[in-house]
């Protein structure tokens, strides 16, 4: 249920359909006859038609070639084949069987299946197809384990024929069935009322109790879940909106250019990092990692004129292209290192330290500029001119140590807050599997 899981991304989709499809089969089926998926079902492995065959005009069957091919319910193609070769019929279980194994949609018509996908269609009589449906569901981990392949992971014919069927009753089957299906129409809806839901054989009483049980706990993760989302979404604002505030140009503060009080911008070095000592250090985009560098993992290069490229102390680097264009970096401690051809060097000369020149880069005042410069552009790029002409909000020498020591002390708790919410995250991501663990030893 991988990707449906995605697309409805709520506490019914991702804990509790699952759940109660692995528990009310497992527990009707106790003391029940199995067999192979492939005495009861018909199983249409697909095949690709020839290159020629395919088309987005609309003549012929409609292909599904995989994944891409599937919706949230129903097949949702994009292209055809005049020459089909394997067909399903309406109503036919579509299931994957390379790259996003398992996943089963329902057939809304005819349609041409290429080698990524295969039809199940019941050959029983005393087979119902929906509840073929959920068993496949809850088979499909353990089909993903099964695949092979390096690039795509491919299931054969023989692990879907392999898929063990219980014949219990079709009054059974059909209940289980309905009973999820109201299950998965309630997803998105809030709060439900289980006295709404299809009634179970009292067999299944139990289990029933237990699922209502695993949803309501499941709402209260998912509430906190939320509530943890919308605490880091305002911290993360925290340290941008009392910049915000700080670097507002007060009547004693004067702007300037950086490049007034700047040396000339230093493009970085072109050259290919090596894992050999054989010279500095090289410190590209990707070493700085949430504005830290790991210095012991950061390659090395042959550089001739290491001095033009060298990094001092207070140092700023600066992102000059890609995803992180105009996001900064101020050296302290490091060893002898250069640094790469994306990144543009600033060094501090007067009028400012570099610590409040790197603290006003963080402020949204900074991040306007950046932006209002890569319009019209057709990249994202800032080039060394651009990143001199920034302007500066220059406060007074005394009151710029003041900013520097309060901004900093506020990123400190910031980061401290942050890490309190990754442990929060990490232990409710716990919580689930381990309510489930509970629910299936019979202890919840």
């Amino acid at each position: 249920m991988g990707r449906i899981a995605n697309a409805c991304n709520d506490h019914i989709t991702r804990w509790v359909i699952p759940a109660a499809t692995r528990l009310l089969i497992e527990s009707a089926s106790k003391g029940i006859a199995t067999q192979p998926l492939d005495k009861v079902v018909h199983i249409e492995m697909g095949q690709s038609p020839k290159s020629e065959s395919y088309n987005t005009i609309q003549d012929g069957i409609p292909f599904i070639g995989g994944p891409a091919d599937l919706g949230i319910k129903f097949p949702v193609t994009k292209r055809w084949a005049n020459a089909p070769t394997k067909l399903c019929q309406t109503g036919d279980l579509i299931i994957c069987v390379r790259a996003t194994i398992g996943e089963p949609r329902w057939a809304d018509g005819v349609y041409c299946l290429g080698r990524g996908v295969a039809g199940l269609r019941p050959a029983d009589k005393n087979l119902d197809s929906g509840f073929l449906f959920r068993v496949i569901q809850a088979n499909e981990q353990d089909l993903r384990e099964k695949g092979t392949g390096t690039t795509f992971k491919t299931i054969s014919k023989k692990h879907i024929a392999a898929i063990p069927i219980p014949m219990i009753s079709l009054e059974v089957q059909r209940a289980i069935s309905n009973f999820l299906e109201w299950l998965e129409s309630s997803s998105g809806k809030g709060q439900f009322d289980f006295t709404e839901a299809p009634l179970l054989p009292a067999s299944l009483t139990e289990q029933r109790r237990i699922v209502a049980r695993i949803e309501s706990l499941a709402a209260k993760v998912e509430a906190a879940r939320e509530l943890r989302e919308a605490a880091a979404v305002q911290t993360k604002k925290l340290f941008s909106s009392a910049a915000g505030s700080i670097f507002t140009a007060k009547s004693n503060w004067k702007i300037a250019r950086v490049g007034d009080f700047c040396a000339k911008p230093q493009y970085g070095y072109t050259e290919s990092a090596t894992s050999q000592p054989i010279g500095p250090r090289f410190l590209r985009i990707t070493d700085i990692q949430n504005g830290q560098v790991n210095w012991d993992t950061v390659p090395f290069c042959n550089c001739p004129a290491p001095e033009k490229y060298l990094l001092r102390e207070n140092d700023i680097l600066f992102a000059r292209t890609g995803a992180t264009t105009g996001k900064s970096f101020l050296i302290k401690q490091c060893p002898e290192a250069v640094f790469a051809s994306y990144l543009i060097r600033l060094r501090v000369k007067k009028w400012v330290t570099p610590e409040y020149l790197y603290l006003y880069f963080q402020s949204p005042s900074y991040w306007s500029q950046i932006i209002e410069q890569k319009k019209g552009t057709g990249q994202a790029n800032v080039n060394g001119r651009k990143l001199a002409d920034i302007q500066v909000p220059i406060a007074p020498e005394e009151e710029q140590r003041r900013i520097v020591a309060y901004l900093d002390a506020l990123q400190a708790k910031v980061a401290a807050v942050q890490q309190q919410q990754a442990t929060t995250q990490a232990r409710l991501e716990a919580l689930m599997p381990a309510i489930l663990d509970q629910a299936f030893r019979g202890e919840l």
